[in-house]
C-alpha cells in the first residue's frame, strides 16, 4: 500500500465481530429454507448453509479471521496528529 502512495492509519482483527454478523445471516438463511429451496434448489441451500455455518464457527475457534485496514492517500496536508489529545501543545 505504501508503494502505491497510501499511509496505513490502522488495522484491526474483526473476525469475531464479522462472525456475529454472519450468524444473523445464517439464522435468516435457515428461517427461509422453503423459499430458498423452491427458488434455487436444495443444493444451493445446503451449500450456503455449510458456508455460513463455517464462517460463524471458524473465527470463534481461531482458525480463520477477517482484517480491516484503514488507509488514506499520503498527502502532506493530512493531519497525522488529529487523534492525539495533546496536539494543541505541540510546536511544529
Amino acid at each position: 500500500m505504501e508503494a502505491a502512495g497510501f499511509e496505513v492509519r490502522g488495522e484491526e482483527t474483526i473476525g469475531i465481530h464479522y462472525s456475529a454478523t454472519i450468524k444473523c445471516w445464517y439464522d435468516n438463511w435457515l428461517s427461509n429454507e422453503e423459499y430458498i429451496t423452491k427458488t434455487y434448489g436444495q443444493r444451493w441451500f445446503r451449500l450456503w448453509s455449510w458456508f455460513l455455518a463455517w464462517s460463524v464457527i471458524s473465527p470463534e475457534q481461531g482458525s480463520a479471521s477477517c482484517y480491516q485496514i484503514v488507509a488514506y492517500k499520503n498527502r502532506k496536508a493530512s493531519d497525522r496528529k488529529q487523534y492525539i489529545a495533546e496536539r494543541a501543545n505541540w510546536k511544529v
